[in-house]
């Protein structure tokens, strides 16, 4: 019922020439396709709402979809491809002032980054997100792949520690 949805909508907007709504199409779309376990098929959906977030302008939206892609090599055991968008997108989205997509982006940046072995980077990053996370949940999150990357890095004390902190969080 959802798909037939979103194809009735994509026509409508494809005819009245609404890219704005057709980049918001295809996110829904792609989110409905993730949560039916699809990431193959939400993949070139997502490429599509960044690639129409960016040549519209909208900084947001691309950061989202950009983030989400990123997740999705991820998802489809691609982390080399997950890496490269993220460097490839970071650096256009400087001026974005919305705290949401840059963090969010940011997230996806730092599992790209554990997924590549960089640990380091990874580990800096989810720092700098902890600290700025604005509510509990969040840094609980956060806080779980951290525990995740100090496993990985064969701290197993800071490991445990950030683990039950995100427990606690969460």
């Amino acid at each position: 019922l959802a798909s037939a949805d979103f194809a009735r909508s994509r026509l409508a907007s494809e005819i009245a020439g609404n890219m704005r709504l057709l980049t918001l199409i295809d996110s829904n779309e792609g989110l409905l396709a993730i949560s039916r376990n699809q990431p193959a098929a939400a993949l070139p959906l997502f490429e599509q709402a960044a690639e129409r977030s960016e040549r519209l302008g909208i900084l947001n939206s691309f950061a989202l979809a950009s983030g989400y892609v990123i997740w999705i090599h991820l998802a489809l055991l691609e982390p080399e491809r997950a890496l490269a968008r993220y460097e490839a997108v970071s650096p256009k989205l400087e001026g974005l002032q919305n705290p949401t997509g840059a963090f969010a982006f940011a997230f996806s940046g730092a599992i790209a980054l554990q997924g590549n072995g960089r640990l380091s980077e990874a580990r800096a990053q989810l720092d700098r997100l902890a600290k700025h996370a604005q509510d509990t949940v969040t840094k609980g999150v956060v806080r779980g792949q951290q525990a995740q990357v100090e496993f990985e890095r064969r701290q197993l004390q800071p490991a445990l520690r950030v683990a039950q902190e995100a427990v606690d969080l969460l």
